[in-house]
């Protein structure tokens, strides 16, 4: 029989086990992954046995537990529906004093391109920036903020900046996706995109600000990353002060 592939893990001996019986289980747990590989969801030990529990049943698996107990360690096996059956037992299930020694690990959620997509403006802007080159700098910073949101929130695309307050209100502030703070942020930097000419002290407030914005992991929930009130509620009025100064054209 064909073996396949498997990653190993920790194996958590019992304690009923006796110190000489432990490199045995560990030896048939090695046994037991070279033989079923990727579909093992966990194995029990009972009794000086262990019970392999996989997620299908195939053609064999019979045959390979028992070629693993000729090793003295007795092995048996059954699928995951099998095995949910007897959960339903509870108390009276014969594997209600198992005890669980080995668990697949769950497969990591994807995580969506657009955080990726994010990083990559965020950078460009501050190589931008770097080179003190200030074309486009701002339009980059507000796209690379609209395509953090639109990943946290579990979309494929960000909408254009032009419809982003009605996106970040209607859609991502009833369902509780963002702080205050951070739609003034994003709002902040989408509204100064649009204008032509701006100090380069604030846009390199903006680009810190996106920065620690961005860079928020993308399994972290939106609530647990704050901006500080103040500083956030100073910064803004900053902006609004500056675009209007720049706006008359002084």
């Amino acid at each position: 029989m064909e073996a396949e592939p498997s990653s190993r893990a920790t194996v958590h001996v019992p304690l009923e086990y006796l110190a000489e019986d432990e490199g045995s289980v560990r030896q048939a747990v090695i046994g037991i992954q070279t033989a079923f590989g990727s579909r093992i969801e966990r194995i029990l030990a009972k009794a000086g046995g262990l019970l392999v529990v996989v997620e299908s049943w195939r053609e064999g698996d019979e045959e390979a537990a028992e070629d693993l107990s000729s090793d003295g360690l007795k092995v048996a096996v059954i699928d995951r529906r099998t095995w949910r059956s007897l959960q339903r037992l509870g108390g009276a299930s014969p594997l209600a004093e198992a005890r669980q020694i080995f668990e697949s690990a769950a497969d990591p959620a994807p995580v969506n391109p657009l955080h990726e997509t994010a990083a990559q403006k965020l950078r460009s802007a501050q190589v931008l920036l770097e080179q003190q080159c200030m074309a486009g700098v701002m339009d980059l910073l507000a796209s690379a903020l609209l395509d953090k949101v639109a990943a946290l929130a579990g979309m494929d695309r960000a909408p254009p900046a032009n419809e982003a307050a009605v996106w970040l209100y209607g859609d991502i502030v009833p369902r509780g996706l963002l702080a205050a703070e951070q739609i003034t942020l994003i709002l902040q930097a989408v509204s100064l995109s649009q204008s032509p000419v701006l100090p380069e002290p604030l846009m390199r407030q903006v680009a810190g600000d996106a920065e620690r914005f961005v860079s928020m992991p993308a399994n972290r929930p939106f609530n647990d990353y704050t901006i500080c009130r103040v500083k956030t509620k100073f910064r803004a009025q900053k902006a609004v002060s500056m675009a209007m100064f720049v706006g008359r054209g002084v």
